[in-house]
Protein backbone atom coordinates (compact mmCIF):
# COMPACT_ATOMS: atom_id res chain seq x y z
CA UNK A 1 0.00 0.00 0.00
CA UNK A 2 2.66 2.37 0.68
CA UNK A 3 4.28 1.62 -2.40
CA UNK A 4 1.01 2.94 -4.16
CA UNK A 5 1.15 6.10 -1.82
CA UNK A 6 -1.46 5.17 0.57
CA UNK A 7 -0.53 5.37 3.94
CA UNK A 8 -1.54 3.48 7.06
CA UNK A 9 -3.14 6.49 7.72
CA UNK A 10 -5.94 6.15 5.52
CA UNK A 11 -8.57 3.83 5.15
CA UNK A 12 -8.90 1.34 2.45
CA UNK A 13 -12.49 3.10 1.26
CA UNK A 14 -10.88 5.72 0.19
CA UNK A 15 -9.29 4.01 -2.62
CA UNK A 16 -10.66 4.64 -6.31
CA UNK A 17 -11.15 2.66 -9.07
CA UNK A 18 -8.28 3.87 -12.09
CA UNK A 19 -9.50 5.10 -15.30
CA UNK A 20 -6.78 5.55 -17.55
CA UNK A 21 -6.76 8.18 -19.40
CA UNK A 22 -7.35 7.20 -23.37
CA UNK A 23 -8.77 9.98 -24.63
CA UNK A 24 -5.63 10.74 -26.33
CA UNK A 25 -5.66 14.07 -26.13
CA UNK A 26 -2.32 14.24 -24.63
CA UNK A 27 0.71 12.77 -26.45
CA UNK A 28 3.07 10.40 -24.34
CA UNK A 29 6.25 11.69 -23.39
CA UNK A 30 8.72 8.72 -24.38
CA UNK A 31 10.94 9.92 -27.37
CA UNK A 32 9.56 6.78 -29.34
CA UNK A 33 6.05 8.48 -29.31
CA UNK A 34 6.86 12.13 -29.91
CA UNK A 35 9.00 10.63 -33.36
CA UNK A 36 13.16 11.70 -31.93
CA UNK A 37 14.56 8.67 -31.03
CA UNK A 38 17.35 6.75 -32.99
CA UNK A 39 15.77 3.21 -32.50
CA UNK A 40 12.38 1.85 -32.06
CA UNK A 41 10.51 5.07 -33.46
CA UNK A 42 7.08 4.00 -33.28
CA UNK A 43 6.09 7.72 -34.84
CA UNK A 44 2.44 7.95 -32.34
CA UNK A 45 1.87 11.82 -33.68
CA UNK A 46 3.16 11.96 -37.14
CA UNK A 47 1.09 13.57 -39.22
CA UNK A 48 -0.53 11.42 -42.22
CA UNK A 49 -2.24 13.92 -44.05
CA UNK A 50 -4.78 16.45 -44.10
CA UNK A 51 -8.16 15.46 -45.11
CA UNK A 52 -10.09 19.19 -44.90
CA UNK A 53 -9.69 22.65 -43.17
CA UNK A 54 -12.46 25.14 -42.28
CA UNK A 55 -12.00 28.58 -43.35
CA UNK A 56 -9.53 30.09 -45.61
CA UNK A 57 -5.86 31.67 -46.18
CA UNK A 58 -4.19 31.88 -42.65
CA UNK A 59 -7.54 32.12 -40.40
CA UNK A 60 -7.99 27.67 -41.29
CA UNK A 61 -8.27 25.33 -39.31
CA UNK A 62 -7.10 22.22 -40.93
CA UNK A 63 -8.56 18.35 -39.92
CA UNK A 64 -5.06 16.56 -39.46
CA UNK A 65 -5.13 12.63 -39.55
CA UNK A 66 -2.29 11.53 -37.61
CA UNK A 67 -0.94 8.12 -38.26
CA UNK A 68 -2.63 6.11 -35.04
CA UNK A 69 -5.95 7.25 -36.70
CA UNK A 70 -6.65 9.87 -34.57
CA UNK A 71 -7.81 13.15 -35.81
CA UNK A 72 -7.41 17.02 -34.16
CA UNK A 73 -7.78 20.68 -35.87
CA UNK A 74 -4.66 22.57 -35.88
CA UNK A 75 -4.29 26.22 -36.81
CA UNK A 76 -2.19 27.61 -39.80
CA UNK A 77 0.93 28.63 -37.75
CA UNK A 78 1.14 25.03 -36.46
CA UNK A 79 0.58 23.31 -40.12
CA UNK A 80 2.52 25.43 -42.29
CA UNK A 81 5.56 23.49 -40.88
CA UNK A 82 4.46 19.97 -42.80
CA UNK A 83 4.65 18.44 -45.87
CA UNK A 84 1.45 17.52 -45.57
CA UNK A 85 -0.04 21.14 -45.99
CA UNK A 86 2.13 21.21 -49.40
CA UNK A 87 0.39 18.29 -50.84
CA UNK A 88 -3.47 19.18 -49.40
CA UNK A 89 -2.57 22.61 -51.22
CA UNK A 90 -1.90 20.29 -54.44
CA UNK A 91 -4.82 18.37 -53.91
CA UNK A 92 -7.47 21.43 -54.18
CA UNK A 93 -5.44 22.97 -56.77
CA UNK A 94 -3.57 26.11 -55.09
CA UNK A 95 -0.45 26.90 -55.11
CA UNK A 96 -0.08 29.39 -52.31
CA UNK A 97 -2.02 29.19 -48.83
CA UNK A 98 -3.54 32.75 -49.43
CA UNK A 99 -5.01 31.74 -52.59
CA UNK A 100 -7.33 29.42 -49.87
CA UNK A 101 -10.56 29.49 -50.59
CA UNK A 102 -13.29 28.37 -47.40
CA UNK A 103 -13.26 24.70 -46.75
CA UNK A 104 -16.53 22.30 -46.31
CA UNK A 105 -14.72 21.55 -42.74
CA UNK A 106 -16.72 21.93 -39.66
CA UNK A 107 -15.32 23.64 -36.35
CA UNK A 108 -14.26 21.67 -33.17
CA UNK A 109 -17.49 21.66 -31.73
CA UNK A 110 -16.69 18.62 -28.61
CA UNK A 111 -15.63 20.38 -25.95
CA UNK A 112 -14.51 23.99 -26.16
CA UNK A 113 -10.82 24.00 -27.25
CA UNK A 114 -8.13 26.51 -27.20
CA UNK A 115 -5.73 27.23 -28.99
CA UNK A 116 -2.44 27.89 -28.35
CA UNK A 117 -1.54 30.75 -30.42
CA UNK A 118 -4.80 32.88 -29.59
CA UNK A 119 -3.79 32.73 -25.95
CA UNK A 120 -1.78 36.45 -24.86
CA UNK A 121 -0.49 36.81 -21.75
CA UNK A 122 0.90 40.30 -21.29
CA UNK A 123 -1.00 43.54 -21.41
CA UNK A 124 0.46 46.79 -22.22
CA UNK A 125 -0.82 49.66 -19.70
CA UNK A 126 -2.20 52.85 -21.89
CA UNK A 127 0.73 55.49 -22.19
CA UNK A 128 3.22 53.16 -20.55
CA UNK A 129 5.59 50.45 -21.72
CA UNK A 130 5.26 48.37 -18.62
CA UNK A 131 3.58 44.76 -18.97
CA UNK A 132 0.44 44.00 -16.65
CA UNK A 133 1.37 40.35 -16.60
CA UNK A 134 -1.80 39.52 -14.38
CA UNK A 135 -3.56 40.07 -17.79
CA UNK A 136 -4.60 37.01 -19.54
CA UNK A 137 -7.05 37.25 -22.59
CA UNK A 138 -7.52 35.43 -26.16
CA UNK A 139 -5.92 38.03 -28.34
CA UNK A 140 -8.42 40.49 -29.50
CA UNK A 141 -8.94 41.93 -32.68
CA UNK A 142 -7.67 44.94 -32.54
CA UNK A 143 -4.49 45.52 -30.62
CA UNK A 144 -3.01 48.34 -28.75
CA UNK A 145 -0.18 49.42 -30.34
CA UNK A 146 2.62 51.81 -28.09
CA UNK A 147 2.89 54.10 -30.56
CA UNK A 148 -0.18 56.12 -32.22
CA UNK A 149 -1.08 54.78 -35.95
CA UNK A 150 -2.72 57.56 -38.24
CA UNK A 151 -6.48 56.34 -39.55
CA UNK A 152 -7.19 57.79 -43.11
CA UNK A 153 -11.34 58.30 -43.71
CA UNK A 154 -10.96 55.97 -46.63
CA UNK A 155 -9.68 52.45 -47.49
CA UNK A 156 -8.98 50.69 -50.55
CA UNK A 157 -12.07 48.35 -50.16
CA UNK A 158 -13.93 51.74 -49.97
CA UNK A 159 -13.13 52.36 -53.58
CA UNK A 160 -15.56 49.23 -54.72
CA UNK A 161 -18.98 47.99 -53.74
CA UNK A 162 -18.24 45.18 -51.33
CA UNK A 163 -21.52 43.51 -52.54
CA UNK A 164 -21.10 40.39 -50.59
CA UNK A 165 -20.56 42.08 -47.19
CA UNK A 166 -23.82 44.71 -47.14
CA UNK A 167 -26.08 43.40 -44.93
CA UNK A 168 -30.22 43.37 -45.77
CA UNK A 169 -30.72 46.73 -44.16
CA UNK A 170 -28.11 48.52 -46.63
CA UNK A 171 -29.60 46.66 -49.57
CA UNK A 172 -32.90 47.97 -48.09
CA UNK A 173 -31.33 51.73 -48.29
CA UNK A 174 -29.74 51.43 -51.42
CA UNK A 175 -33.23 50.68 -52.81
CA UNK A 176 -34.74 53.66 -51.53
CA UNK A 177 -32.21 55.89 -52.31
CA UNK A 178 -30.86 57.16 -55.27
CA UNK A 179 -28.58 59.50 -54.85
CA UNK A 180 -26.59 58.69 -51.55
CA UNK A 181 -25.54 55.40 -51.77
CA UNK A 182 -24.40 53.26 -48.82
CA UNK A 183 -21.40 50.61 -49.97
CA UNK A 184 -19.88 49.25 -46.80
CA UNK A 185 -20.08 50.44 -43.34
CA UNK A 186 -18.47 53.73 -43.39
CA UNK A 187 -18.74 54.71 -47.16
CA UNK A 188 -21.28 56.36 -49.31
CA UNK A 189 -21.09 56.95 -53.00
CA UNK A 190 -22.51 60.63 -53.86
CA UNK A 191 -24.02 59.90 -57.48
CA UNK A 192 -25.44 62.83 -59.34
CA UNK A 193 -26.14 63.18 -62.84
CA UNK A 194 -24.09 64.87 -65.18
CA UNK A 195 -21.51 64.94 -62.22
CA UNK A 196 -18.64 62.74 -61.41
CA UNK A 197 -18.96 60.39 -58.98
CA UNK A 198 -17.43 61.26 -55.25
CA UNK A 199 -17.26 59.49 -52.32
CA UNK A 200 -17.88 60.74 -49.31
CA UNK A 201 -16.76 59.47 -45.42
CA UNK A 202 -19.93 58.74 -43.40
CA UNK A 203 -18.56 61.05 -40.61
CA UNK A 204 -19.55 63.79 -43.14
CA UNK A 205 -22.61 62.83 -43.42
CA UNK A 206 -23.33 62.42 -40.01
CA UNK A 207 -22.00 66.24 -39.84
CA UNK A 208 -24.67 67.22 -42.84
CA UNK A 209 -27.50 65.63 -40.43
CA UNK A 210 -26.40 66.94 -37.07
CA UNK A 211 -26.41 70.85 -39.06
CA UNK A 212 -29.14 69.72 -40.84
CA UNK A 213 -31.00 68.96 -37.64
CA UNK A 214 -29.97 72.24 -36.09
CA UNK A 215 -31.44 74.09 -38.65
CA UNK A 216 -35.20 72.43 -38.10
CA UNK A 217 -35.05 72.25 -34.67
CA UNK A 218 -33.19 75.18 -33.24
CA UNK A 219 -34.88 78.45 -32.37
CA UNK A 220 -31.34 80.24 -33.00
CA UNK A 221 -29.42 79.75 -36.61
CA UNK A 222 -26.21 77.24 -35.85
CA UNK A 223 -22.79 78.39 -36.12
CA UNK A 224 -20.39 77.17 -38.89
CA UNK A 225 -21.91 75.02 -41.39
CA UNK A 226 -19.66 72.09 -42.54
CA UNK A 227 -18.41 72.27 -46.03
CA UNK A 228 -20.06 71.87 -49.10
CA UNK A 229 -23.25 71.46 -47.38
CA UNK A 230 -25.64 73.59 -49.00
CA UNK A 231 -24.78 71.84 -52.07
CA UNK A 232 -25.25 68.86 -51.00
CA UNK A 233 -28.43 69.39 -49.57
CA UNK A 234 -30.31 70.70 -52.64
CA UNK A 235 -28.69 68.08 -54.58
CA UNK A 236 -30.54 65.53 -52.32
CA UNK A 237 -33.51 66.96 -52.80
CA UNK A 238 -33.75 67.32 -56.51
CA UNK A 239 -31.71 63.52 -57.04
CA UNK A 240 -32.40 61.47 -54.20
CA UNK A 241 -36.14 60.69 -54.59
CA UNK A 242 -36.42 58.67 -51.33
CA UNK A 243 -39.20 61.24 -49.84
CA UNK A 244 -36.95 62.47 -47.21
CA UNK A 245 -35.99 66.58 -47.44
CA UNK A 246 -32.75 68.36 -46.46
CA UNK A 247 -33.15 72.20 -44.99
CA UNK A 248 -30.42 74.74 -45.62
CA UNK A 249 -29.51 78.76 -45.79
CA UNK A 250 -30.21 80.52 -49.00
CA UNK A 251 -27.18 82.46 -49.59
CA UNK A 252 -27.91 85.74 -49.93
CA UNK A 253 -31.06 86.27 -46.76
CA UNK A 254 -29.55 83.64 -44.50
CA UNK A 255 -33.44 81.84 -44.01
CA UNK A 256 -34.10 78.22 -43.74
CA UNK A 257 -35.38 76.89 -46.81
CA UNK A 258 -37.05 73.93 -46.66
CA UNK A 259 -39.70 71.84 -48.87
CA UNK A 260 -43.06 71.28 -46.84
CA UNK A 261 -43.49 68.02 -49.44
CA UNK A 262 -40.74 66.11 -47.61
CA UNK A 263 -39.79 64.47 -44.69
CA UNK A 264 -37.38 65.86 -42.30
CA UNK A 265 -34.14 63.75 -42.78
CA UNK A 266 -32.62 62.18 -39.97
CA UNK A 267 -29.62 59.85 -38.80
CA UNK A 268 -32.09 56.81 -38.40
CA UNK A 269 -33.12 56.83 -42.05
CA UNK A 270 -29.46 57.48 -43.44
CA UNK A 271 -27.64 55.18 -40.94
CA UNK A 272 -27.52 52.06 -39.32
CA UNK A 273 -26.01 52.59 -35.90
CA UNK A 274 -25.67 49.02 -34.81
CA UNK A 275 -23.35 48.55 -37.80
CA UNK A 276 -21.85 51.99 -38.27
CA UNK A 277 -18.48 52.33 -37.45
CA UNK A 278 -17.92 55.94 -35.42
CA UNK A 279 -15.28 57.00 -37.56
CA UNK A 280 -13.40 58.99 -35.06
CA UNK A 281 -10.17 60.32 -36.24
CA UNK A 282 -7.18 60.05 -33.78
CA UNK A 283 -4.68 62.47 -32.34
CA UNK A 284 -1.28 61.97 -32.34
CA UNK A 285 -1.19 61.48 -28.71
CA UNK A 286 -4.05 59.01 -29.30
CA UNK A 287 -4.78 55.14 -29.70
CA UNK A 288 -7.65 53.46 -30.16
CA UNK A 289 -8.80 50.34 -27.96
CA UNK A 290 -11.98 47.64 -27.82
CA UNK A 291 -14.22 48.74 -24.84
CA UNK A 292 -12.86 45.31 -23.31
CA UNK A 293 -9.03 46.18 -23.66
CA UNK A 294 -10.10 49.76 -21.92
CA UNK A 295 -11.88 47.95 -18.75
CA UNK A 296 -9.33 45.73 -18.05
CA UNK A 297 -7.51 48.44 -17.99
CA UNK A 298 -9.30 51.11 -15.76
CA UNK A 299 -9.88 47.23 -13.50
CA UNK A 300 -6.01 47.25 -13.09
CA UNK A 301 -5.73 51.07 -12.70
CA UNK A 302 -8.16 50.91 -9.64
CA UNK A 303 -6.70 47.69 -8.23
CA UNK A 304 -3.00 49.49 -8.35
CA UNK A 305 -4.78 52.77 -6.42
CA UNK A 306 -6.35 50.22 -4.09
CA UNK A 307 -3.05 48.61 -3.27
CA UNK A 308 -1.07 52.26 -3.13
CA UNK A 309 -3.45 53.68 -0.62
CA UNK A 310 -3.74 50.22 1.70
CA UNK A 311 0.11 50.35 1.67
CA UNK A 312 -0.31 53.77 2.32
CA UNK A 313 -2.96 53.33 5.11
CA UNK A 314 -0.04 50.38 6.71
CA UNK A 315 2.84 53.06 6.82
CA UNK A 316 0.43 55.63 8.50
CA UNK A 317 -0.61 53.20 11.00
CA UNK A 318 3.07 51.81 11.44
CA UNK A 319 4.15 55.46 11.94
CA UNK A 320 1.60 56.14 13.90
CA UNK A 321 2.10 52.78 16.55
CA UNK A 322 5.39 53.53 16.77
CA UNK A 323 4.56 57.41 17.80
CA UNK A 324 2.10 55.91 21.01
CA UNK A 325 4.56 52.89 21.55
CA UNK A 326 7.62 55.86 21.69
CA UNK A 327 5.12 58.05 23.83
CA UNK A 328 4.21 55.25 26.40
CA UNK A 329 8.07 54.96 26.84
CA UNK A 330 8.36 58.40 27.55
CA UNK A 331 5.83 58.38 29.78
CA UNK A 332 7.12 55.54 31.44
CA UNK A 333 11.00 56.75 31.76
CA UNK A 334 9.40 59.90 33.65
CA UNK A 335 7.70 57.62 36.34
CA UNK A 336 10.45 55.69 36.80
CA UNK A 337 12.46 58.75 36.87
CA UNK A 338 10.27 60.29 39.44
CA UNK A 339 10.04 56.64 41.52
CA UNK A 340 14.05 56.64 41.87
CA UNK A 341 14.61 60.39 42.59
CA UNK A 342 11.73 58.88 45.61
CA UNK A 343 13.17 55.85 46.58
CA UNK A 344 16.53 57.61 46.93
CA UNK A 345 15.57 60.42 48.39
CA UNK A 346 14.06 57.42 51.05
CA UNK A 347 17.19 55.62 50.78
CA UNK A 348 19.32 58.70 52.10
CA UNK A 349 17.05 59.49 55.55
CA UNK A 350 17.63 55.50 56.06
CA UNK A 351 21.49 55.75 55.56
CA UNK A 352 21.17 59.19 58.05
CA UNK A 353 18.91 57.28 60.50
CA UNK A 354 21.37 54.10 61.21
CA UNK A 355 24.28 56.68 61.23
CA UNK A 356 22.93 58.72 63.99
CA UNK A 357 21.86 55.44 66.42
CA UNK A 358 25.34 54.34 66.01
CA UNK A 359 26.89 57.47 66.68
CA UNK A 360 24.62 59.04 69.52
CA UNK A 361 22.95 62.05 70.00
CA UNK A 362 24.40 64.70 69.08
CA UNK A 363 25.33 68.00 72.35
CA UNK A 364 22.25 69.56 72.59
CA UNK A 365 20.01 67.00 70.42
CA UNK A 366 16.41 65.52 72.07
CA UNK A 367 16.08 62.35 71.46
CA UNK A 368 13.16 60.18 71.61
CA UNK A 369 13.31 57.09 74.36
CA UNK A 370 10.82 53.99 73.84
CA UNK A 371 9.57 53.83 77.43
CA UNK A 372 8.83 50.22 76.69
CA UNK A 373 12.37 49.20 75.95
CA UNK A 374 13.44 50.96 78.98
CA UNK A 375 11.41 49.54 81.76
CA UNK A 376 11.85 46.08 80.04
CA UNK A 377 16.04 46.74 80.36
Amino acid sequence: MKQWGVHDVFHSSLLLIHVPNDDRRFPGRLECQLGISLDDQMNEWAVDRIVNHYGRRSKALFEVLWIFGDESSIPYEQAKRLQALVEYLEAVGVSDFKELPYGSGKPPVEGEELMVHSIMSHFWAYEHGELLEEFLTLAPTTTMPKQPSPRYPFRLGALTESLDTLSDRMHDYNELHHALKQINIDTFRFDIPGLPTELVHATSVRQFLEYHVALCADDDLPGLAPAYYSNFAQLMNEHDNSGFGWAHLDDESSTIIWDNCLVPADADAFFLDHELDSGCFLRNDEVAVSRMEFEDYERLKRQETKRNVKWTRVRVDEKEKKEAEAGKLVVSMESFTKKRRMLAKNAEHVAAAKKQRKSGPEEGEIMQVDNAQGSGS
